[in-house]
């Protein structure tokens, strides 16, 4: 039997055009950085009404993802060295 960890995060995605779109906006960002996406969950959806009446869709999307063998990833900031 194979040991696997995974985590849940949560994202917002946007769009001016749809629902659909800014969740798949979200999926798209989220995948660059992420390996392993398993599923999602839509949490919340709501809308911003701009002064000229244009739409932004905004959707806070639940990603579940498995740890892969490297994680954690290795270090990749220099430590903060102290002033003087």
């Amino acid at each position: 039997m194979q040991k696997r960890s995974y985590a849940i995060t949560e994202i917002v995605g946007t769009s001016s055009q749809s629902v659909e779109e800014a969740i798949a906006n979200a999926l798209a960002v989220a995948h660059q950085s992420l390996n392993h996406l398993g599923w999602f969950q839509v949490l919340e959806t709501r809308g911003l009404v701009r002064p000229d009446l244009s739409l932004q869709y905004q959707v806070v999307v639940k990603l579940g993802f498995r740890y892969d063998k490297s994680w954690p990833a290795e270090e990749t900031t220099p430590p903060v060295k102290p002033r003087r």
